[in-house]
């Protein structure tokens, strides 16, 4: 069985080509949507978990993490992010508890910044390295 990620990619490929008449385009394009539906439902449940969580005695480090990870969950919707939804779900639970472990939640955060931001920059590159020089 092929992995999600060359699921997604097809889909991708098929829904841009208009192609979706034969009976594996249409079972790819409903694999990658129960995906999708799996991962918004999953990052909703992480910012239901920020809401439950939040509390007045949490301190000013504590609420910082969980305000930069919020800010994260926008991302995690994106194609191929959905393989980091679980490590944002391990930073907030790290900091919604009754005695928060910062630093496991200050380290993932600070990894899923950068592998997230990551695709962004690494299209840029692949960009400008097409263009002709002229």
């Amino acid at each position: 069985m092929p992995d999600k990620f060359s699921i997604a990619a097809q889909s991708e490929v098929l829904a841009e080509s208009g192609e979706t008449s034969s009976p594996r385009a249409a079972a790819t394009v409903a694999m990658v949507k129960v995906e999708r539906n799996s991962v918004d439902s999953r990052v909703g449940n992480i910012a239901e978990s920020i809401k439950k969580g939040l509390r007045a005695e949490l301190d000013e480090k504590s609420q910082s993490e969980i305000a930069q990870l919020a800010n994260l969950l926008p991302h995690l919707r994106a194609p191929h992010n959905e393989k980091y939804v679980s490590l944002a779900e391990i930073a907030v639970a790290a900091i919604i508890t009754d005695k928060p472990n910062l630093i496991l939640a200050r380290e993932i955060r600070e990894e899923l910044n950068r592998r997230l931001r990551q695709p962004l920059l690494t299209t840029l590159i692949k960009g400008a390295l097409r263009q002709p020089v002229s």
